[in-house]
């Protein structure tokens, strides 16, 4: 069984084609400074395309963008995430299982 694995010039994983020939994508945030002065670049993870399943899709905090926000599949199926500064606070399922973590942390 061979996998084949490609990555693009700034080494982040772009697809993986299966034994089976399909393949897997990822889309990352490659907006440039040249298109939008007011926008930075991420390189951030948009978007993984799976053949036959459709587009999971990953966003990020609108504040500063830097902590991943939820992740969504094309079932509806989701993970929301929730900080309390740099520490990851709250961890919650929706769709098909529902449910959260907390976290506290001893400062």
């Amino acid at each position: 069984m061979n996998y084949n694995i490609t990555y693009n010039l700034d080494r982040q994983l772009e697809s993986i084609v299966r034994p089976d020939g399909t393949t897997i994508g990822m889309v990352y945030d490659i907006y440039k400074e040249y298109e939008d002065p007011e926008r930075t670049y991420s390189g951030k993870l948009m978007k993984i395309s799976v053949p036959g399943r459709g587009d999971i899709s990953l966003t990020y905090e609108t504040t500063g963008g830097k902590k991943l926000d939820t992740i969504l599949t094309p079932e509806g199926n989701g993970l929301t995430y929730d900080y309390t500064g740099a520490l990851l606070a709250t961890e919650s399922w929706s769709g098909e299982v529902t449910g959260t973590v907390g976290r506290t942390y001893n400062n």
